[in-house]
């Protein structure tokens, strides 16, 4: 009798959607490298083209559309503070939602943004990474401290409020209360916390390395 895996496309999306912005990423970076190399080489074509054809030309090319990228880049992150730079995005992200496919990437690509980089003077999502035994002693996860709370029980004790994200995709988790005593701040960057959580504990800060 042939055994059946009814779990395979389960998994196979659930990769594929952890996948998906890794994806995306790297097309949009490839498409950009591609058009800021096009630009380039349109740009210097007044350069003999017996210069053009030393192989030495290749490389020099490459390094020139990588710095000219990562200018262009910064230029269009300067923009984006500008009232109309965020005119534009407002009209981008209204025809990306409106995308059936590519509103879900879209979407779920903008939230991973706004949650660890947050809007310019406001305080991020992520911004107090913490320890905390949960969801029994010696088990201890990475958390987020999201404020103070009053305690449930009543009991006037100090309460915080910790956003506990699922590792690889952080946009997701679960809120639980805690009493102060129990938390344990970590000293370490936010960026930091967030990798850890990305990788599931592959790329591990010093301070919790064995």
């Amino acid at each position: 009798m042939k055994r059946k895996h009814p779990h395979f496309l389960r998994y196979f999306l659930q990769g594929l959607l952890a996948l998906l912005p890794l994806i995306v990423s790297w097309f949009v970076i490839n498409f950009l490298f591609n058009w800021a190399r096009a630009a380039l080489e349109t740009i210097l074509v007044f350069i003999p083209y017996h210069y053009r054809e030393i192989p030495f030309w290749a490389v020099v090319i490459e390094i020139l559309t990588a710095l000219f990228l990562v200018v262009l880049i910064a230029g269009f992150g300067f923009m984006v503070k500008t009232i109309i730079g965020k005119t534009i995005i407002a009209k981008v992200d209204v025809f990306f939602s409106s995308i059936p496919l590519l509103k879900s990437i879209y979407k779920a690509t903008r939230q991973i943004v706004d949650m660890v980089g947050g809007p310019e003077g406001s305080e991020s999502f992520f911004t107090r990474p913490v320890l905390v035994e949960y969801p029994s002693a010696d088990i201890w996860v990475i958390a987020f401290n999201t404020g103070a709370v009053r305690d449930p029980s009543g009991a006037k004790r100090e309460c915080h409020t910790l956003f506990v994200p699922t590792s690889p995709n952080p946009t997701s988790g679960f809120m639980i209360i805690m009493p102060d005593y129990k938390i344990r701040p970590l000293d370490i960057p936010v960026e930091d916390a967030v990798k850890m959580v990305l990788t599931g504990g592959m790329v591990k800060v010093e301070s919790l390395k064995g």
